[in-house]
Order: structure tokens, then C-alpha cells, then sequence
């Protein structure tokens, strides 16, 4: 358009004889933008804008009880229905004040991952939280079955929570039988209700995450880093082409039926980890 260069000429003109009377910078004026606005340079992203934190969960029932704060504990575990990798439980137990927390707080899945990162930092180090993870590897998730392996690690989880307990809300259906010497109570969908479980919830789903990364890192012709281990269709069709690791679960259906086609073995014997 033979046009719209004339045109655009003509402001380079007015812009430098705007510069040379005042003795100062000014912009182009080209077709289609506003004089005055900045273009970004090659090679210089714009920062990603912060998604805003939703409101955390109300604290309620999870403050530290009687006169030597006996702790109120929330905890909830993540993993449990990915073909590879660990299951992550951690242990949420509050101090008598709790600051900075008033955003954020709820449940692992309304935040996107980013969030839940910044979520994790401010949680982890606050002073007024205690906190402790747990998992469980594939090898014990294929010998005693994966909600077996899931109260182990919620249990083994709030033992390192140091101190006196008066409470443990555990999420779910189920209550560690290994906690018997303490009050629990299950609660169903507890990561949209308490506060600790919440805060439990999204420290193990971080935790297993990154857990996920570092093996993408080692391993990365199967996609750990986007799908983390859970069955997609990459992930199927990795396993297919590259083998069974010993980071998965044998014991899930299509993983064994995988292993019964002579797609197993590449990488030595099913191995897990629990700590």
C-alpha cells in the first residue's frame, strides 16, 4: 500500500522536527498505534501477569487447643491415580498466630500451577505453619494397593508433626488405621472445608510435582513434565515406545497390560522409594 508509507514518512518528519524544537525524544507516529507507545524490543518478554490468589478457607476448628496448645492436624495426600511416580501425603499443624495467609488457602485444584508455587513458598515459610511430607513408592504401591500405600504415607506424615496432638482431620472417606492413638476424623472433600487440610493438600501436590520434574529431567522421551505421570495419551504412547520404568506402577491396568505385550523391563526391576 503505496499510501500508508507516505503517510508514515510524513510523522517521521513531524516527530524529528518536534525533537530538534525541544530538544528531547519523541515517537514516531505510525499507522494503526498511538503516538507514545512502547513496542516491545526482540528478545525482551513482558513478565507474565500474577494470576490473583483466591480467598484462603476460613482458619476455624485448626488453632492449637488448651493451655500447652495441644496441635489440631490437617493432612491430605497427592498422586494417587497416576501411572508413575510416588504418593505424596503432607502434614499441616498451625501455631497459635498465623499471619500472611489470608489468600490462597483452598483447594489444591481451584489454583493453576504457578499459584499453587507461590502458595507453597508463602505456607512453607511461615513461621506459624508446621509441616511435613511423606511418600510412598511404586514397589509398596504394587504390594499392599494404592489407598494401602495412601494411609501409610498421610500416617507417617503427621508422626514427624512435632508435639502434642489434640486432632487430625484427615481428607477423605478413610482414617489411618496406624494413627489409632489419636482422634481423627475424616472428612470428605476436607480440602474446600479446612483450613490444614487445604494448606496439606497443596504442599504434597507441589512437592510431588517437582518430584515429577526432576524425573523428566532424568527421563525425557516420556513427557513427565507435562502430564506427571498420570495416563495420557504421550505418556501411553511413550511407554510403548521406550519401556516400563521402575518409577511405575506395575499394578495398574495399563501398565501391566503393557508389560504383559513385552513393553517392560528396559530400565530393571519395578523399585520404589518410601520416605
Amino acid at each position: 500500500m503505496a499510501g500508508s508509507g507516505a503517510r508514515a514518512n510524513t510523522g517521521v518528519k513531524r516527530a524529528r522536527s518536534v525533537q530538534k524544537a525541544r530538544g528531547g525524544s519523541a515517537a514516531p507516529r505510525l499507522k494503526g498505534r498511538p503516538a507514545g507507545r512502547l513496542v516491545a524490543k526482540p528478545g525482551k518478554a513482558r513478565a507474565p501477569r500474577l494470576r490473583p490468589l483466591p480467598p484462603s478457607l476460613p482458619l476455624g476448628p485448626v488453632r492449637p487447643r488448651g493451655r500447652g496448645g495441644a496441635l489440631v492436624i490437617g493432612a491430605d495426600e497427592a498422586g494417587r491415580g497416576p501411572w508413575a511416580g510416588p504418593v505424596v501425603a503432607a502434614a499441616v499443624a498451625l501455631g497459635p498466630v498465623v499471619r500472611g495467609l489470608e489468600r490462597g488457602v483452598t483447594d489444591s485444584k481451584r489454583l493453576a500451577e504457578a499459584q499453587r508455587e507461590r502458595v507453597y513458598e508463602a505456607l512453607t515459610g511461615n513461621p506459624g505453619v508446621h509441616w511435613s511430607v511423606a511418600l510412598v513408592g511404586p514397589a509398596r504401591i504394587d504390594k499392599v494397593n494404592i489407598l494401602r500405600a495412601s494411609m501409610e504415607a498421610m500416617a507417617r506424615a503427621v508422626r514427624r508433626i512435632p508435639g502434642r496432638v489434640h486432632k487430625v482431620f484427615i481428607d477423605g472417606p478413610h482414617v489411618p488405621g496406624e494413627l489409632a492413638e489419636h482422634s481423627c476424623e475424616a472428612v470428605i472433600g476436607g480440602d474446600r472445608k479446612n483450613f490444614a487440610i487445604a494448606a496439606a493438600s497443596i504442599i504434597a501436590k507441589v512437592t510431588r510435582d517437582r518430584l515429577m520434574m526432576k524425573l523428566d529431567r532424568k527421563h525425557p522421551q516420556y513427557g513427565f513434565k507435562s502430564h506427571k505421570g498420570y495416563g495420557t495419551a504421550v505418556h501411553h504412547k511413550a511407554i510403548k515406545r521406550h519401556g516400563v520404568l521402575r518409577e511405575h506402577r506395575r499394578s495398574y491396568e495399563p501398565v501391566r497390560r503393557l508389560l504383559s505385550q513385552g513393553r517392560g523391563g528396559r530400565q530393571g526391576p519395578g523399585r520404589g522409594s518410601s520416605a
